[in-house]
């Protein structure tokens, strides 16, 4: 029942946004608006669909993949629509900090994830370790698209931003799963680690792809600094991988990283 609730829900406001693409595309008047809010509104009818299918059906194993697969392709559709969305570029830095804001209110919730550690009973410096690596990856995503990228982006569609971000949202998931693992006598130590670095892999790669972006390019001593500390991490965690080693090489790696982006910050950028 669940399930059905979730995707009707979600049919509901993908038929709402829908309607404004359809409202829009009455009210354009030049070729290449009507033919932007056509090719979205298609997007969302089909995603619409697909949600209600999986909420009528949603006993059937059919039925809930049908909505999965609408979910996923509706997400990549965008990513075509480049021919037309190229002639009405978007206005960069507005893009730019929606996205940063979406990322904010992440890292609230990985604070809210690590909130356990910081009660009366299980306060410890481990709690400040967890604590200071979630800075430092807040740190680091600052310096990348706050400092280092080129906002005055122009003839930009803006896709490869919006899918980037995407990376960054499965990744802080991840790592925030994984630190409540990570002292979770039920969950495997192995299991725990692996989603941790696999959250950093998908964080870190989300900064590499933004590097298309920069002002200076990131050059290759920072990229290699950044691919050495994590596998190194990941690698000295799977054989530690009880709970205090693993804190402690989580927040190595993670200010590593954080200063070496910040001294290239200070280097190349005015």
């Amino acid at each position: 029942m669940a399930f059905s609730n979730f995707f009707i829900a979600a049919g509901l406001l993908s038929l709402t946004l829908c309607i404004q693409y359809v409202l829009v595309y009455f009210q354009s008047e030049k070729k290449i608006d009507k033919q932007i809010t056509r090719a979205f509104a298609g997007i969302l009818i089909f995603r619409t669909v697909t949600l209600f299918i999986g909420g009528i059906f949603y006993q059937s194993r059919v039925g809930v993949g049908i909505a999965f697969a609408g979910i996923i392709i509706s997400w990549i559709a965008p990513g075509f629509t480049g021919k037309y969305t190229k002639h009405h570029p978007i206005i960069f830095s507005h893009l730019l900090e929606r996205l940063t804001a979406l990322i904010i209110v992440m890292f609230g919730e990985t604070i809210v994830g690590i909130a356990d550690y910081f009660t009366a009973a299980n306060f410890s410096i481990q709690s400040i370790l967890i604590f200071t690596t979630v800075a430092a990856l807040f740190f680091t995503y600052i310096v990348e698209f706050d400092h280092l990228i080129n906002e005055h982006q122009h003839h930009e569609t803006g896709n490869l931003m919006i899918y980037l971000h995407y990376f960054i949202l499965f990744g802080l998931s991840l790592i925030t799963v994984a630190m409540k693992f990570i002292d979770d006598a039920a969950a495997h130590p192995w299991f725990a680690v692996t989603c941790m670095y696999l959250g950093f892999a998908l964080f870190y790669i989300d900064l590499a792809i933004a590097n298309y972006y920069n002002k200076v390019k990131v050059n290759k001593t920072v990229v290699s600094i950044f691919i050495i500390s994590t596998i190194a991490g990941f690698g000295i965690s799977w054989f530690y991988s009880s709970f205090t080693p693993v804190v402690i090489i989580m927040t190595a790696v993670t200010l590593i990283n954080a200063v070496t982006l910040t001294r290239f910050r200070i280097k190349y950028v005015d």
